[in-house]
C-alpha cells in the first residue's frame, strides 16, 4: 500500500539532517527574581538569553569545569592578651556586670 502525502511528511528518518530532537524547545516558568537576574545578565554581557541560561544551568548542574566557588573561609588566629581563666564566650555577661556596678556606684554618690 502506498503512503499518502501526509504520511510521507510526518515520517521520521534518522538519515535526515534535521531530526525530530535536534531542535528542542522547552518552556520554563521562572520565578520573578530569576527572570530579572537573567535579563540583567543578558544586558550586562550582551549575550543571547539562550546562551546565558545554558551556561547557568551547566554551572549549576556541575557540567562544566568552571564552577563558581566562594573563596575558602579560613580563621585567622589573633592573640587578644586575656589572662588565663577568662571565658571569652561570656564577655557580654562581664560587660553587663560592669555596667550594673557603674550604675550602683553612681546611685550611691
Amino acid at each position: 500500500m502506498a503512503l499518502g502525502h501526509w504520511e510521507r511528511l510526518v515520517h521520521l528518518d534518522i538519515r535526515l539532517i534535521r531530526h525530530h530532537d535536534v531542535f528542542m524547545r522547552t518552556t520554563l516558568t521562572l520565578e520573578h527574581d530569576v527572570a530579572a537576574r537573567l535579563k540583567s545578565e543578558v544586558r550586562r554581557t550582551g549575550r543571547p538569553l539562550k546562551v546565558v541560561v545554558n551556561e547557568a544551568l551547566k554551572r549549576g548542574l556541575g557540567l562544566t569545569g568552571k564552577q563558581l566557588r566562594s573563596p575558602r573561609f579560613e580563621v585567622q588566629p589573633h592573640a587578644f592578651g586575656f589572662q588565663a581563666g577568662v571565658d571569652l564566650d561570656r564577655l557580654n555577661q562581664v560587660v553587663d556586670e560592669l555596667d550594673v556596678a557603674e550604675a550602683a556606684r553612681k546611685l550611691q554618690a
